[in-house]
């Protein structure tokens, strides 16, 4: 049997990544494999499983979510799976190696301040593995070629890893485990996954964004993924009664103005306090809350998941939002302000 065979037989009823980590031993393609010996003599064991899971699993498989299947979870599936057939996400088995080829290579080749950054990205990833693997352009057909893909270390992904860093590290946080509930309760989904769409052209349900089909309004790039994750943390750390040695080493390092402004709801202008949002998430009430994620502009009217687009709201002010865009909410206000002269104050 071939890795494109062992590569098939993971997607299963329950998809299995670890058969696949063989890859040295199976794939024909000699420069992936002298470039993954060169990064195995670079890496840890574990550091170089990880990193083999995340190149293996972008460049062979997407998260789809099949219309006419009994069940809309998405399942994950090879590229090249019958189903994505004049997609612009399909892609041949010998375009999947080339992709992986690409990716390998630019790795195993680079400098050790990108390797430790790789191994800090991965470690700190909001997903059990990750690495900054991404798409050049939405638009370009076929999306998954290795013209395409790069591994992306700009200013803004090497910013979103330094973040975590410090959230992570008790010695500055003490409410790092706080911290860990509200990434896993409220912040992954939201900035990572689509919302379930069963209508329209583009049926989604909790599909990785940047595997979404380009053309759908929740797509959206793995590095703005990152960074709707950055902006929405440092929000919280400017809510009421956060850590101050927190807050201060956040500061020291230029991600929080100093003297720091307390956050409020842009919709509603009420001040967000830290402990009511820890009681929350280690209190849960399924189906309530008082601190929602939303976009500003919504994205089915144009707006765009990205750091400059995303803020959490109150309650009450994603009630009053609905489906507004913020300056849509802001005419509605004035225009009851100016009708209601009975309410005012």
């Amino acid at each position: 049997m071939g890795y494109k065979e062992t590569l098939e037989h993971a997607t299963g009823e329950r998809f299995r990544i670890t058969p696949c980590l063989g890859i040295e031993n199976e794939i024909e393609n000699r420069d992936i494999i002298a470039d993954l010996s060169r990064l195995s003599q670079r890496l840890s064991p574990r550091d170089y499983k990880a990193f083999k899971k995340c190149i293996i699993r972008f460049s062979f498989f997407i998260q789809y979510t099949d219309s006419s299947a009994e069940t809309d979870a998405p399942r994950c599936v090879v590229r090249w799976n019958e189903h994505l057939s004049g997609d612009p996400r399909f892609a041949s088995y010998a375009d999947c190696v080339s992709v992986c080829q690409k990716i390998v290579h630019k790795i195993a080749i680079c400098s050790e301040n990108d390797l430790l950054f790789m191994k800090n990205y991965c470690k700190y990833s909001s997903f059990s593995e990750a690495l900054p693997l991404d798409y050049i352009r939405k638009t370009a057909n076929p999306l998954h070629s290795s013209r395409n893909v790069d591994v992306f270390m700009d200013t803004d992904v090497q910013r979103y890893t330094r973040i975590k860093q410090i959230i992570y590290d008790e010695s500055i946080n003490p409410d790092k485990d706080v911290f860990e509930l509200i990434y896993n309760d409220k912040v992954q989904v939201k900035c990572y996954k689509t919302d379930r769409t069963q209508t329209g052209d583009y049926k989604t349900n909790r599909e990785l964004r940047w595997e979404a089909h380009p053309n759908n309004f929740q797509f959206a790039y793995r590095r703005d993924c990152d960074g709707v994750e950055t902006a929405l943390v440092l929000q919280i750390c400017a809510f009421r009664n956060v850590s101050p040695s927190l807050v201060q080493a956040l500061q020291r390092e230029g991600f929080l103005p100093d003297p720091i402004v307390s956050y409020r709801c842009p919709i509603t202008g009420d001040l967000l306090d830290f402990e009511d949002l820890q009681y929350e998430v280690r209190n849960p009430d399924h189906g309530r809350s008082a601190f929602q994620i939303g976009h500003m502009s919504p994205l089915k009217l144009g707006g765009i998941h990205n750091k400059e687009n995303v803020a959490w709201v109150s309650a009450d002010g994603n009630r009053i939002q609905g489906n507004l865009s913020e300056n849509e909410v802001r005419e509605l206000l004035k225009r009851i302000y100016r009708n209601r002269p009975d309410v005012r104050p």
